[in-house]
């Protein structure tokens, strides 16, 4: 490469850089550009819902429902002989305790 063909080359990156350094700054930003948030109320506690029967032929279903070790309700998995908590994988026993 020759030294005009370097300086050309110098001379159209430096006019590119150039070109988007002025588009993202112009037209300067006035303000905000996103819509303001939302004021929600703060989320109640969850329902219990009541755990739906299994369906024939069905291995399990999966509830929504009070863990006794997690202290909150999770999503977890119904089956035959009771209940598997999805977070810590505590089981207990169709009426029962773990």
């Amino acid at each position: 490469m020759s030294h005009f063909e370097a300086a050309l080359a110098g001379a159209v990156t430096v006019v590119g850089v150039s070109a988007v350094l002025v588009s993202r700054g112009w037209p300067s930003p006035t303000g905000r550009h996103r819509a303001p948030a939302v004021k929600r109320e703060p989320a109640s506690a969850p329902q219990a819902v009541p755990a739906p029967a299994l369906v024939p032929g069905a291995i399990v279903v999966q509830v929504f429902d009070d863990c006794p070790t997690c202290g909150r309700a999770t999503a977890g998995m119904l089956h035959r002989t009771g209940w598997t908590c999805g977070t810590c994988l505590t089981s207990v026993i169709a009426g029962g305790t773990p």
